[in-house]
This record gives C-alpha cells, sequence and structure tokens, in this order.
C-alpha cells in the first residue's frame, strides 16, 4: 500500500497510508507526553485532561463533538493515556471522515470545559479507579512493581481519582492549562490517516485539520519532566561507554567469587546457575503475601465508603459500580 511521510508548516508530523480495499478511514493522532509527564502533585491529571478533551468546545458542543458524531455515523472512537504518551483514535465511513478528522483536531487544540462538567468526568475517572484497583491483573502488576525504586516513576500513582484532583484548587486548574499548552502543540503530535482516498487527497486533509494545532514550540522536552525527577530524587547521570563495561565486569567478578566462596563453605548458592533478571522477578514475585497481592496503589486514598456504596443489596459489584457512577453524573454534586 503507498505510503507518505511529511511535516506541515507548524511542525506536525503526518503519516499518510493509501488502502483501495477499505471502505471505512481512520485517523489517529500520537501525543508524546503522558502520566509520566504530569506534575507530581497532581496524580492522574494526564488521564484526567485526555477525558476532559470529548467535552466538546464552543465550535462543537458535546452533542456535536467527536464522540457524539463518531457514534452517530456507526464509526469506533477511543483513547488511551500510557506512560509516556497518549493517543486519540476513530474510525468512519469515507463520507464522514473529514468531519471526524477536524473535530478531532479541534477538541485537542482548544478544549473547554466548566467545573460542573469536569466534576462529572471526576467521578467518571474514579469509577474506573476503583474498578481498576480490583482487577487482579493490576493486583499482580502492583505486586511486580514492589521491587522498584520509590523514586522511580513507575512506583507513583497515575491512575487518577476523586482525591488526586482537586477541581476547585486554582492551582490545579493552572496545572491543566499549563499541561496543554505544553503538550498538546504541532510539535509533540503525530498525525496518522489510513483510507481508500488517494495520497493527494488524505494530504490536503491532514493540512486542512492540523493547521489547527498551534506551531511547535521549545517548551516541552521529550523525557524532561522525567529526567528533573530523577535529579530531585539524588540519582547520577548514566555512565557510558567504557564505564558501563567495566562495571558489568566487576560486578561479574564479584558474583563469580562470592559463589566461588559459597560453595567452599558448603552453602548452595543464593542465585542458582542460569539466574536471570527475569526468573529474580518472578522469584520475587513468588515470595509476595497475600497481603501485598491484594494492596493497590491507592495505598493512600481512602475508598472503603465508595466499596460500601458501590455494593447495593442484589446487585453485583461490576452492577454497584454501574449505578454508582451514574448516580454521580445524574447528581453533580461535590461529594
Amino acid at each position: 500500500m503507498p505510503s507518505a511521510r511529511l511535516t506541515l508548516t507548524n511542525g506536525l508530523q503526518v503519516t499518510l497510508r493509501h488502502a483501495p480495499h477499505l471502505k471505512r478511514c481512520a485517523a489517529a493522532i500520537r501525543v508524546r507526553a503522558g502520566s509520566h509527564d504530569a506534575p507530581q502533585a497532581w496524580p492522574g491529571l494526564a488521564h484526567f485532561l485526555e477525558h476532559l478533551f470529548f467535552l466538546g468546545n464552543a465550535r462543537f458542543p458535546v452533542d456535536d463533538a467527536l464522540m457524539r458524531y463518531v457514534q452517530r455515523q456507526g464509526g469506533q472512537v477511543n483513547a488511551s493515556t500510557r506512560e509516556r504518551t497518549t493517543d486519540f483514535f476513530f474510525e468512519v465511513p469515507v463520507a464522514a471522515f473529514e468531519g471526524g478528522l477536524t473535530r478531532l483536531c479541534e477538541m485537542l487544540a482548544r478544549p473547554q470545559a466548566g467545573l460542573a462538567q469536569q466534576q462529572r468526568e471526576r467521578e467518571v475517572i474514579h469509577a474506573e479507579f476503583i474498578a481498576w484497583a480490583r482487577n487482579p491483573e493490576a493486583q499482580r502488576q502492583f505486586a511486580l512493581l514492589q521491587c522498584v525504586s520509590a523514586q522511580h516513576p513507575l512506583a507513583a500513582f497515575h491512575a487518577g481519582n476523586r482525591y488526586s484532583l482537586p477541581l476547585y484548587a486554582g492551582r490545579f486548574q493552572q496545572a491543566l492549562k499549563d499541561f496543554h499548552q505544553r503538550f498538546y502543540h504541532a510539535g509533540q503530535m503525530t498525525l496518522s490517516l489510513v483510507g481508500p482516498q488517494s495520497l493527494s487527497v488524505l494530504q490536503g486533509l491532514a493540512e486542512h485539520a492540523g493547521a489547527l494545532f498551534a506551531p511547535a514550540c521549545a517548551c516541552a522536552r521529550p523525557g524532561a519532566g522525567l529526567a528533573r525527577r530523577h535529579r530531585k530524587a539524588g540519582a547520577t547521570a548514566r555512565p557510558t561507554g567504557s564505564a558501563v563495561r567495566l562495571r558489568t565486569a566487576t560486578r561479574g567478578r564479584r558474583r563469580r567469587n562470592r559463589v566461588s566462596r559459597q560453595l567452599a563453605l558448603g552453602h548452595p548458592p543464593r542465585r542458582p546457575a542460569g539466574h536471570t533478571a527475569r526468573a529474580r522477578l518472578a522469584a520475587r514475585f513468588q515470595f509476595c503475601t497475600a497481603v501485598h497481592i491484594r494492596r493497590a496503589s491507592i495505598a493512600a486514598y481512602p475508598i472503603q465508603a465508595d466499596r460500601q456504596r458501590a455494593r447495593r443489596p442484589g446487585t453485583s459489584p461490576a452492577g454497584g459500580r454501574v449505578a454508582l457512577a451514574a448516580q454521580h453524573r445524574a447528581r453533580g454534586a461535590e461529594p
């Protein structure tokens, strides 16, 4: 399939793919910023901002924004916040592609959400968080991450919930604006389009919609936030070249000498032959107690009351969570 890559005048990177056999078109935008780039003072800010984008703005209110537009066309739409990236995606019929692309770029370039909308969306985040905390896979992941340094971003809390997102704090609202201004511009994004249209038509669509984004600026450097956190934690620069080889060789000699001494004294070595980092991680996981397995990264955030309210008589926990989220959305009041 023919494809092309280009960079628009505002710095937006674009990837185009002509697929004549397709009956639908798809667009995706990847933002080079995620949960690890959010301020440490506001856990979950990046994930929360991803939700706010879908609440519409002055040009496309919520009833005509991307979510409702794609649903009316029988398409698909989704978004995901990862550690260092945030992705937005939609798929619609060919005739509706231009309208969907314009709405996608418009909502990312000019978000607009009042406090009442933010409060309702925060309850959705909170319900997602409770469901995630009870997921066995998430609990196992948390147990494995107990071996990670407390200063590493992987050990931090990034999902966000009712207690980590103080909507009525002026500093939090300013942090939302600063995060959007720093990362949601053309220099931090990649737009990908695929459809049965020719490359020239796809390029025209990309240029028209991509012009909505602010030009690239030097205020966001990939990895800058992560490097700053490591410096605050007292981490030193990673050695390179011969220093890495020397350090690796020294560690290897020390390990061999230690094993030799243990064998000479009649003690089994602490690390059996063929031991690898993956095996060490698996062994550590096996020794995790049931308490560690049940714990989640929400230990610092009380959710016991939410668990009691989420479990209604005659309903399953999952059904209770849905009812709780619907109740919060309908009520729209500060808890």
